[in-house]
């Protein structure tokens, strides 16, 4: 597996996931989303999260504990997702932070997991686990920010 498709997996691939009644939409370096479907249709849509680069090093001064650690190769990464849709139960916007871990977890090299968890009310935790990130780790920024290598 070569670095360009790995950067392909996070540039432009879409990771959906959920089996219940919520299912879910993650789109690398653009937005989080929960939504509901029917008859292939989405019916419900509620907006997790936006990147924004600015208000992801707002949230690592916040958080320095969530900063990578300078000069070794994490084996996670966290980004900040915010300005989500207003939550009916705190009347802020919805948060998530995204995880992206290196997992080997036997089988296909291609292999991505995903799951949700919702610690406090409307803000969100979201792993995603696959091979295809180990790579990408080594070449993150001080602020857990993925270089392509060209750049």
């Amino acid at each position: 597996m070569t670095l360009n498709y790995c950067v392909i997996f996070l540039l432009v691939t879409i990771v959906f996931a959920g089996t219940d009644w919520w299912k879910y939409e993650f789109c690398y370096g653009d937005e989080v989303e929960q939504y509901h479907e029917e008859k292939g249709e989405k019916k419900s849509r509620i907006l997790l999260g936006k990147w924004n680069l600015e208000n992801h090093m707002q949230w690592l001064v916040k958080n320095p504990n969530k900063r990578p650690i300078r000069h070794k190769t994490p084996k996670q990464v966290s980004h900040f997702y915010g300005n989500g849709d207003v939550c009916d139960l705190t009347g802020k916007p919805r948060q998530v932070e995204v995880k992206l871990k290196c997992k080997f977890a036997g089988g296909d090299p291609e292999t991505v997991a995903l799951y949700l968890m919702e610690p406090k009310p409307c803000e969100y935790i979201l792993g995603i686990e696959s091979p295809l990130i180990c790579h990408l780790l080594s070449t993150i920024d001080e602020n857990g920010i993925m270089n392509h290598p060209d750049d």
